[in-house]
């Protein structure tokens, strides 16, 4: 029997992992091999299973083949099932709900239209966490930042990197 392989981030489990199913396993069989790298669901919490960039939870019976999923496809598993995002600019926030398998690279192409950033002008800024100087890079999926008890994250757009002029 050939297998599949994912790549899987999700609540509790801090860096991507590359997990190997049978070519025939559920979304299920992938939830417990989750938690096998550090899922972090409260009991009795349902798991929701996204495909990255998705909005549509996966069914939890479904195959993963079945279901859309790819070889080295990129899947977060969360209890949450949108994300309430906040993003601070030159004194202006903006709000917007994502599913947490979306990546902070769709975050950041929203909130640069938001502000009404130019392509190049949101080339040389990055998201960073409110109250902190963690900039994660594009490819996290939103659900991995978010902490209990709450489903929402907070972000300043900062530019990534300020030169100044030789005197």
């Amino acid at each position: 029997m050939s297998e599949i392989e994912v790549f899987l981030q999700g609540a509790g489990i801090s860096r991507t992992q590359l997990v190997r199913l049978p070519e025939n396993a559920t979304v299920n069989d992938l939830v417990e091999a989750a938690r096998q790298h550090g899922l972090q669901l409260a009991e009795g919490e349902p798991p929701i299973v996204m495909l990255e960039d998705s909005d549509e939870p996966l069914p939890l019976e479904a195959k993963l083949v079945d279901a859309g999923l790819k070889h080295r496809g990129r899947v977060h598993i969360h209890r949450c099932r949108r994300v309430e995002v906040t993003v601070n600019f030159n004194g202006v926030t903006k709000v917007h709900p994502f599913s947490p398998g979306q990546t902070l690279q769709r975050v950041k192409a929203w909130a640069a239209k938001q502000f009404g950033m130019s392509e190049a002008d949101a080339a040389e800024h990055a998201l960073q966490i409110c109250d902190s100087t963690e900039r994660p890079s594009e490819d996290t999926h939103l659900g991995s930042l978010v902490t209990r008890p709450g489903c929402a994250v907070c972000f300043d757009l900062v530019p990534k990197q300020r030169i100044e002029g030789a005197r």
